[in-house]
């Protein structure tokens, strides 16, 4: 797979930008991915088991590294899992505004990309996973949605959910977790599973049809290459071109 890396900085903001090598001669779309550093070091681990699959085709990547993602990746305000570290800030909106007003209009302008819905995606991990669903509720500019093991345990979340109607039958949904996510935990992620449940059924009643759910029997952290692997062969039959 030839590509092409580069690190830009837009408003403030650091994110990696990964090319196909084509990407100047043939419009791509977009995928947006949370925790920018954690993901392109896992994407460069895959490469060479994604072409051995067959999965050579890949959208523009832009890989946003956080400033705060307990803070960014959370929709509302929430007390810590545990004392010692800080509270979830609950600034998604303000976070996901900046993604669609700021970044999406740079990275359409600098590269040649397709901003159209149903070729621009967003994908992320834990809590990531979780503001990139939340984004298909409040953002019509993603029409692919991915999460991997989502921390859909958050408070006021399957609350949230209920209240919610579609707009958009047209989203392409993946999510990924872990039969074992929340296993021995005493404190909110001990639903973790089947708080996923109840948004992959959630999920389905806003698209109108079943969502592509992938299961496997680890916990929250195990997997990480598995994950992202399927999560990326999906993402690479999925995305136009």
């Amino acid at each position: 797979m030839n590509y092409t890396i580069e690190d830009i900085t837009i408003a403030g903001r650091s994110c990696t930008v990964y090319l196909p090598l084509n990407a100047t001669e043939t419009a791509h779309g977009v995928l947006y991915v949370h925790d920018g550093k954690q993901f392109m070091t896992t994407l460069h681990e895959l490469l060479p088991a994604l072409k051995a699959s067959g999965h050579t085709t890949l959208p523009i990547i832009v890989a946003i590294h956080p400033i705060n993602r307990l803070d960014e990746y959370t929709p509302w305000p929430r007390e810590a899992l545990d004392p010692k570290f800080p509270p979830f800030g609950g600034l998604g909106d303000e976070y996901l505004s900046f993604l669609t007003e700021t970044i999406k209009p740079y990275i359409d302008n600098k590269y040649n990309t397709i901003p159209d819905p149903s070729s621009t995606g967003i994908l992320g991990f834990s809590l990531g996973g979780l503001i990139s669903v939340y984004a298909a509720y409040t953002k019509k500019e993603f029409g692919i949605i991915g999460s991997l093991s989502g921390s859909f345990w958050y408070d006021g979340w399957l609350d949230y959910l209920e209240a919610k109607t579609a707009w958009n039958p047209n989203l392409k949904i993946y999510l990924s977790s872990g039969r074992n996510e929340g296993l021995n935990k005493d404190n909110r992620r001990k639903k973790a599973a089947e708080a996923t449940i109840a948004t992959a059924m959630s999920l389905s009643k806003l698209v109108g049809h079943e969502i592509q759910i992938r299961w496997d029997d680890g916990g929250h952290h195990d997997l990480r290459l598995e994950r992202h692997l399927a999560a990326l062969q999906w993402i690479s039959n999925v995305f136009p071109g």
